[in-house]
């Protein structure tokens, strides 16, 4: 079933999730590089990275809600696209947590740890586990993409060539 939010047959929802999750890596990497080399321009560089991450994840939101509501629930993959969306909200959540957590301190941890990295993780994991699910989704279940009859053959080398 094609994707109900598209644009030019393209669905919109896998194009813009790749702002969120950039975003949500890029913390974990600036966390670790801060942990381990104690510069503070690794933790100072989270917050805007944090903003632009949740902002992101909340405008893929609304295509990969109308996804849901207008295929995956007339759809057997209907209990992956609840999951999916359940753990990208709690995801976001956390990350928005964390960047006001991080946003409110105004200035990084004197001994190098901070409980930010531990929210970071969690949300990276959950991120983690919702791609997969939305992969399932599309790969296993085909939703959102608009299946061609020449994709559902399972022989392709039993086809008849085309003249």
């Amino acid at each position: 079933m094609k994707s109900s939010a598209r644009i030019a047959n393209h669905p919109i929802h896998p194009m813009l999730i790749l702002i969120p999750a950039g975003a949500f890596i890029i913390v974990l990497v600036c966390d670790l590089l801060f942990l381990f080399t104690g510069d503070e321009m690794w933790w100072l560089a989270t917050p805007p990275v944090l903003l632009i991450g949740v902002a992101g994840a909340l405008l893929a939101a609304i295509p990969g809600v109308i996804d849901y509501i207008t295929i995956v629930q007339r759809h057997n993959a209907r209990m992956l696209g609840l999951v999916h969306m359940l753990l990208n909200v709690i995801a976001t959540g956390l990350f928005a947590a964390n960047g006001w957590m991080r946003y409110r301190a105004g200035a990084p941890p004197p001994d190098g740890t901070h409980g930010g990295l531990v929210l970071t993780l969690i949300g990276n994991l959950l991120i983690a586990v919702s791609g997969w699910l939305g992969g399932t989704m599309v790969y296993e279940h085909h939703v959102g993409v608009l299946e061609h009859p020449e994709a559902r053959d399972p022989d392709p080398a039993a086809r008849p060539l085309r003249r």
